[in-house]
C-alpha cells in the first residue's frame, strides 16, 4: 500500500470528523446536562462487605461497614453499622455514604450474617438514600444529540463524495 495524497487526505477527514463528532457530543453532554436530586427515595436491595472496627458486647454490635449495596445499579457505601447480634445473625441500621450513579448518604436497616472471625457482612437492606445523581440528559439534550448523530451521517458520505471527486481531477 503506497502513502499518497489521496490516502492523506482520506485519513484526516476521516480524523477531523471524527474529532467533531466527538467535540459535538462533549458540548451537548455539557450544555443538556443535568443532576437529578435523589431525596428520601426508599430502597430495597442487598449489603455486603468488609466490616472493621467490630466490638460485640452484651449481643450488641457496632462497626464500620465499607462493600456493595445492589438495588437496581451496584454502589460503593462506607458507613457505620449499629445493632443486635444473636449467633452470627444481625439486625440493626445502617448510616453512611453512597457512591456510584448516586452520590450522597444512604441509612436504613439491614438484616443478614455477620460473620466475626472474617469480618464480613452479608443480608438485606430496607431505607433511603439522599444525593444526586451522574450527569443525565434532558429531553431536549436527546433531540439535540439526534440532530448530531443525523448530522454526522449525512457529513460523511459527502466528505467521501469530495474525496473520490478529488482523485478522479488528478
Amino acid at each position: 500500500m503506497e502513502i499518497d495524497r489521496h490516502l492523506i487526505l482520506q485519513v484526516s477527514l476521516s480524523i477531523v470528523a471524527v474529532a467533531v463528532f466527538i467535540f459535538g457530543l462533549s458540548v451537548v453532554s455539557q450544555v443538556y446536562g443535568a443532576e437529578e436530586p435523589v431525596e428520601d427515595r426508599v430502597v430495597n436491595g442487598t449489603i455486603s462487605g468488609d466490616v472493621s472496627d467490630l466490638s460485640v458486647s452484651d449481643g450488641t454490635a457496632t462497626g464500620t461497614l465499607s462493600g456493595t449495596l445492589d438495588l437496581d445499579f451496584e454502589e460503593s457505601v462506607t458507613g457505620s453499622i449499629d445493632g443486635t447480634l444473636d449467633g452470627g445473625t444481625f439486625s440493626g441500621s445502617f448510616d453512611g455514604t453512597i457512591e456510584g450513579a448516586v452520590e450522597g448518604t444512604a441509612a436504613g436497616e439491614i438484616n443478614g450474617t455477620l460473620d466475626q472471625e472474617d469480618g464480613t457482612f452479608e443480608g438485606t437492606f430496607d431505607g433511603t438514600i439522599n444525593g444526586t445523581t451522574d450527569t443525565n440528559l434532558t429531553p431536549d439534550g436527546g433531540l439535540a444529540l439526534i440532530a448530531l448523530i443525523a448530522g454526522f451521517i449525512i457529513l460523511m458520505p459527502i466528505f467521501g463524495y469530495l474525496i473520490e471527486r478529488e482523485s478522479e481531477d488528478e
